[in-house]
């Protein structure tokens, strides 16, 4: 599960952190296949193949740069 951490701490999903959803599947990519949308949603950016990994932008998708 995803949980953004900064200097002030960390910000934990209100469903806590005992929830997996479809984000655990999604790696970080400077040119996604997918987008996540306002509500959580996931769009496709691209046609995407079976089998293919499947990508977002982390630092789009929650505001901020992300150091990996």
């Amino acid at each position: 599960m995803f949980c953004y951490y900064d200097e002030k701490g960390f910000l934990v999903p209100s469903t806590g952190l005992n929830v997996v959803d479809m984000a655990i599947y999604l790696n970080h990519d400077k040119a996604p296949n997918l987008r996540m949308q306002a509500d959580g949603s996931f769009k496709s950016l691209v046609s995407i193949r079976k089998g293919e990994e499947l990508t977002m932008d982390y630092d789009h998708s929650f505001g901020a740069v992300h150091r990996f």
